[in-house]
């Protein structure tokens, strides 16, 4: 009897941490609804020279199809290009190509920056082009060119700091298929 006694005590303890548990994730998973429909503004120039279409006419019709904003990676200062490996520092992070923030923008969509990153950036670096990026795409989204955040793991707190203090929502990528 008493251990029939001891081995419910057990199980209502047990249950009643489960409850527990899953109200907290309830109320933790309940604060992140918003979801983005991101088209990647890499993908776009191969989209318009595969449907003959122009830059303008593709982000229009990606908006009626359900698409809320086009990620755009930062420029090279050698090139007027968008890139996905960096070699050295000076190449690195100069802006966004005004042309299709406009593009993007008179479709009626939203820009998310994809600010790209280097191993020889400070967390001087990284304020200060959070800063940057805060006042160019203010409330915007902000998805990381090749990392998953700017910087060492070291600074993480400071740069979600400085995301925070410049109102940007730190993204991530979720591929389908």
């Amino acid at each position: 009897m008493f251990r029939r006694r001891i081995a419910i005590f057990i199980l209502v303890v047990g249950i009643m941490c489960g409850v527990v548990a899953a109200i907290e994730r309830h109320q933790f998973e309940s604060r992140f609804r918003t979801v983005e429909i991101v088209f990647d503004g890499e993908d776009t120039e191969d989209l318009m020279g595969l449907y003959k279409m122009t830059r303008e006419s593709l982000y229009r019709e990606l908006g009626r199809s359900g698409v809320h904003a086009i990620s755009l990676a930062e420029i090279t200062p050698s090139r007027n290009l968008e890139i996905r490996n960096v070699l050295s520092r000076d190449r690195v992070g100069k802006g966004f190509a005004p042309d299709r923030i406009a593009a993007i923008r008179k479709a009626g969509l939203a820009v998310v920056p994809r600010p790209l990153n280097h191993p020889a950036f400070t967390l001087d670096d990284i304020k200060r082009r959070l800063e940057e990026i805060g006042r160019e795409f203010p409330n915007a989204l902000l998805l990381f060119g090749e990392e998953q955040v700017f910087g060492a793991d070291a600074w993480i707190p400071q740069v979600g700091r400085t995301i925070r203090d410049q109102k940007l929502i730190y993204g991530f990528v979720e591929f389908a298929g």
